[in-house]
């Protein structure tokens, strides 16, 4: 019968259940707001707001083309890297498709491979007395170190030392006369790898004419926006450049360029006004917020500034290059007018105490003035200074509430609803903050006070 009715009413009791959580729940919650040991913190983070200005850039940087013959350009380096000079950079399809490349590769990389261990592998013999003691040592380590990862189910661990093992398997091998000398095989692997190098099998090399960071692309104004440009660049050039059109000869032959200096460019032409509350200075760092290469931030230093009939011509330089740049030659970009960095103190945070004054006598009978905080005003013993007082910040420190002080010289700035506050090497040496980054500052609880400990 109970069970039945259990059934039947099924959706009232569980309705009324929920009720009496709910109930609990928020009786709970207000017992916390009106309890003294009620408290709510937040980091006190480090933040750095930026002024920023948009520009339009052209970047400057000089660069030697890479010519080829027509064809299928094969490329043996990607965008980015580092090539020696004379070093083969792509090769000239001619022909070949490009599956049949890729494994033409794919084979002169695993012959790279062989020739290394068995080049490791050869050993004079009139010495291999003495030295199987140690390969055999040196073989079951190895041996045991692979048993262990396997019982332990480390697969990746129990592959590795694969060529070592295979250099010690060799020698062992000469030693006991199971194999010849490895010259011969040698010699065949690199015959193979030289017919696969040949212009016939993999197409003719293209070669860089200089050292620097390789590139795939091309984009026709390379023998105008140069290094030696940017240097000597003044309004008249910089007009004249800026309406240069690309040089198809170099987009239709170029197989990639090599950037070879590893200084480079921005320039950018403003109206003057448009700078009135900003100060640039020659050989001053500025950073410059890239978006079309993910926001990347650079230093670079202001090179040169020139004004003349309400504008400015600005000159930024660097040899910072980072991975995965886009060397777009005309892009916006954002300078960094003003940046400025410190601890974040919420509002609700900051308190203020008055103080008072006490003697205390030393070991030597000297005595010394005591400037404590009142944070009972109940409290009367000492001098009450009227009218002075101290600001500062309640933090919790495990489960003891801290007080720290806050230094008026030590602001930096206010926004709406907090304030930043310089960090402890920027703060001067009489300073009295205390207050460090990442302490947990308390923006809410009830009698708070220096020592206090959260139950």
């Amino acid at each position: 019968m109970i069970f039945n009715i259990l059934k039947e009413n099924r959706t009232k009791i569980l309705t009324a259940v929920l009720n009496i959580i709910c109930l609990v729940a928020l009786i709970y919650i207000f017992a916390l707001l009106v309890s003294s040991e009620y408290i709510e913190t937040e980091r006190a983070e480090i933040e750095v707001r930026r002024d920023i200005i948009n520009l339009t850039a052209y970047l400057f940087r000089n660069e030697e083309i890479i010519y080829a013959d027509a064809g299928d350009i094969i490329y043996l380096l990607e965008n980015g890297e580092k090539t020696a000079r004379n070093q083969a950079v792509a090769r000239v399809n001619q022909g070949i498709r490009e599956d049949s490349a890729d494994l033409v590769r794919t084979e002169i990389a695993d012959i790279e491979n062989k020739l290394d261990i068995l080049r490791k592998s050869n050993i004079n013999l009139e010495y291999a007395a003495a030295s199987i003691t140690q390969l055999n040592k040196d073989s079951n380590d190895l041996y045991i170190e692979t048993l262990k990862n396997i019982e332990y189910k480390r697969i990746r661990e129990a592959g590795r030392h694969r060529d070592e093992k295979l250099v010690l398997l060799n020698k062992r091998q000469l030693i006991t006369g199971d194999a010849e000398n490895f010259s011969g095989i040698i010699s065949g692997y690199a015959e193979r790898r030289r017919e696969l190098e040949s212009p016939a099998v993999s197409g003719a090399p293209v070669n860089a004419q200089r050292s620097g960071i390789f590139y795939k692309r091309a984009d026709g104004y390379e023998n105008y926006f140069t290094g030696e440009a940017a240097r000597a660049l003044d309004f008249n050039i910089f007009d004249e450049l800026i309406k240069k059109e690309r040089d198809e000869d170099i987009i239709n032959r170029a197989a990639g360029k090599i950037a070879y200096d590893y200084n480079w460019f921005f320039a950018c032409k403003v109206p003057e006004r448009e700078l009135l509350d900003i100060s640039f200075t020659e050989g001053a760092s500025y950073d410059i917020i890239c978006p079309y290469s993910a926001n990347k931030i650079i230093s670079f230093t202001l090179r040169s500034l020139r004004t003349s009939a309400g504008e400015v011509l600005l000159v930024f330089e660097t040899n910072i290059s980072p991975a995965d740049f886009n060397y777009l030659r005309r892009q916006t970009v954002q300078i960094v007018s003003r940046e400025i960095r410190g601890i974040r103190v919420p509002d609700e945070a900051v308190v203020v105490r008055q103080v008072r004054r006490s003697w205390e006598a030393d070991a030597d009978g000297e005595l010394r003035e005591i400037i404590e905080i009142i944070e009972d005003p109940s409290m009367t013993d000492g001098e009450l200074i009227l009218g002075e007082t101290v600001t500062g910040v309640y933090v919790i420190s495990g489960s003891e509430v801290i007080f720290k002080r806050l230094d008026g010289r030590d602001l930096i700035a206010r926004f709406d609803g907090y304030a930043l506050y310089a960090e402890a090497g920027s703060r001067p040496d009489d300073s009295v903050t205390n207050l460090q980054a990442f302490d947990d500052v308390i923006i809410a609880g009830k009698n708070l006070y220096d020592g206090k400990i959260i139950k």
